[in-house]
């Protein structure tokens, strides 16, 4: 474009633009817009390439992570590569090492699978073997766990013998004549000890009604022997004859005389008050004077029918007197019925009281707690055997009293409130373990002793230890002990101490042994 152009169209109108100054912006105007959407197409081409660009970083990034990553896990690849070759080479050696002890194994397993018990060869078959054996292992572990329930079960009888042994010395001691009795035949019985003890206390409770029987009869025969002496019109084959009466036959009996006595005694009444009524008549009869004439009799006549209407009303007040009498003898033998039958309800509870002894029934549980007690001495004194020789527990029957006999002094005997710690310790081990024991619903598994054993030494400390140690190994018990005897750390297996630490109120609680 020239310099002169804008000049001159400044200087003249807009009617002296040229054809060629039109040609020539036309060309201009089309070279501008050429350049201006070449421009255009160069940033679009740039924001294409920017776009390319940022695409490409996200990926150079996106590629660098992944290199990371590939390169993380190649190290960590490495390490284990490094364990995996350390534990070939243990593997390695172990195979080695178990090589040589299946060759060891083999060498001494061949002349024990050589024979006919296996059937299948162990080295041609080894999986149907492996069968075999497993089989084999399986019916051993069996027969181990039955020998030992067997075992158990075998030391159990054991004590229960002991137990039953014991109980048929009482029982014997308490009947003379069985001692020399045979058994004739065995007889299956489920629970052995529970039906000795039920048979010592029948027994035991039979002896004792068979005394108060006997002095009941030596009572019944003096009052009897008196009886006769006082009446001697009764005669002892009439008494016989009397005792086979039944309640019921006495009480018609009875009924009936009372009746004939009830009917006797209103005859008697009756008789007596016509005698009354007689001598009364008499002694009021009029008597006849020569100077009686038939006007005086008809008035006495009238005077007497006068005094017969009275007499007549008073009849009828008595008449009714009577009838009250009779229905009052009536209600009377009611209440003497019901007087009669309630008695006998009164002698029926009479007897059950003198049997309880009172309404709470104190007498007959002392009787029962009596039994109970001497079953519990008995087996207690099982346990005491295994706990010492020396001492037996006795109780006094029908009583609660506790007494100790002592073998090495001539088996004198002794309340127990004399005894020492160590044997006081003993006994009440004895029937703490003893009572365990009673009742079939009653379990238990686990006991624990609280001191005592600081008064025991010597064999006496060790009898007791070991007796502790069997009724584990016999019944199952677990025993937990507390004591601060030293003595006793070298024979507790597992202990459960507590230490104090230093001079503080804390405490440290640690388990020792397994």
């Amino acid at each position: 474009m020239r310099d002169e152009s804008p000049k001159a169209c400044n200087a003249c109108g807009i009617d002296t633009i040229t054809d060629e100054t039109i040609s020539i912006l036309d060309k201009e105007n089309s070279q501008v817009k050429e350049k201006i959407l070449s421009l255009k197409a160069t940033i679009d081409k740039g924001e294409q390439l920017e776009r390319r660009v940022k695409t490409s970083r996200k990926d150079v990034e996106k590629k660098r992570d992944d290199i990371d990553k590939a390169r993380q896990a190649w190290e960590k690849a490495k390490e284990e590569m490094v364990k995996y070759e350390k534990e070939l080479h243990s593997n390695i050696q172990l195979m080695k090492s178990e090589q040589a002890n299946i060759t060891t194994w083999e060498k001494n397993i061949n002349p024990i699978l050589s024979g006919n018990e296996w059937e299948n060869d162990w080295q041609k078959q080894p999986s149907a073997f492996i069968d075999e054996l497993k089989l084999a292992v399986k019916r051993y572990q069996q027969q181990t766990k039955l020998l030992q329930e067997t075992t158990l079960k075998l030391s159990n009888l054991h004590i229960v013998m002991e137990n039953v042994a014991a109980t048929c010395n009482g029982i014997k001691d308490q009947m003379p004549a069985w001692k020399a009795m045979v058994a004739q035949g065995k007889a299956p019985i489920q629970d052995l000890q529970g039906f000795a003890n039920k048979l010592l206390m029948n027994v035991k409770t039979g002896i004792d009604l068979l005394n108060t029987a006997t002095k009941k009869r030596e009572e019944n025969e003096k009052a009897l022997s008196q009886f006769v002496q006082e009446n001697p019109q009764i005669d002892l084959p009439r008494l016989s004859e009397l005792s086979l009466l039944s309640v019921n036959d006495i009480n018609q009996i009875e009924r009936q005389i009372k009746g004939i006595l009830d009917l006797a005694l209103s005859k008697r009444i009756h008789l007596e008050q016509i005698q009354r009524q007689k001598e009364e008549h008499e002694s009021k009869k009029p008597l006849f004077d020569d100077n009686d004439t038939i006007e005086s009799l008809d008035d006495a006549i009238q005077k007497s029918e006068g005094k017969m209407v009275e007499i007549n009303e008073r009849k009828g007040s008595i008449a009714q007197l009577l009838h009250n009498d009779e229905e009052n003898k009536r209600k009377l033998k009611q209440l003497l019925d019901e007087s009669q039958r309630r008695k006998a309800v009164y002698d029926q509870w009479s007897r059950i009281d003198q049997m309880l002894g009172d309404a709470k029934g104190e007498k007959f549980k002392k009787i029962a707690q009596s039994y109970i007690l001497g079953s519990l001495i008995h087996s207690a004194n099982a346990y005491m055997k295994t706990l010492s020789d020396r001492y037996t527990l006795q109780v006094t029957p029908g009583t609660f009293i506790i007494s100790i006999e002592d073998a090495y002094q001539g088996y004198a005997r002794r309340a127990a409130s004399t005894i020492s710690g160590g044997e006081s310790f003993l006994v009440s081990l004895s029937l703490a373990l003893a009572l365990s024991d009673i009742g079939s619903r009653l379990s238990v598994d686990t006991l624990f002793i609280d001191e005592g054993f600081g008064t025991l030494s010597g064999e006496p400390l060790q009898n007791a230890i070991n007796t502790l140690h069997s009724l584990h190994a016999k019944s199952g018990r677990h025993v937990g002990i507390i004591s601060h005897v030293e003595e006793l750390r070298e024979r507790i297996p597992v202990q459960i101490q507590v230490i104090q630490e230093g001079f503080s109120s804390n405490s440290i609680v640690q388990i020792v042994g397994s």
